[in-house]
């Protein structure tokens, strides 16, 4: 990792956050909300992290107390969804919302 990061600062002119990087295995680590893991062949699935704020944003979405009409939570809802499932769509993943 030292010798990455002298040649990202000296020859490239980067600075590196170190509390971002790090060397590991990928099933360790998670990159743009994908973790990676391995069967017969490596595979990803939705990291924990960005399930944990699929579901919170979930639950702020469908809460009872904003004063709001059905009609307007399930567009709102319908949007949302709409996106995760684009972004997420390529993971390994059967039934997650329904965990």
């Amino acid at each position: 990792m030292a010798g990455i990061e002298r040649f990202l600062a000296k020859r490239l002119r980067l600075k590196v956050n170190k509390a971002k990087s790090a060397v590991a295995k990928p099933r360790v680590r998670k990159f743009l909300g994908f973790s990676f893991y391995r069967g017969n062949e490596p595979r990803r699935r939705i990291a924990p992290q960005a399930l944990a704020r699929f579901k919170a944003r979930v639950r702020v979405l469908t809460r009872r107390t904003c004063g709001r009409c059905l009609a307007q939570i399930v567009k709102e809802l319908s949007v949302y969804l709409t996106g995760w499932r684009g972004y997420f769509g390529s993971a390994n993943a059967v039934g997650v919302a329904c965990a």
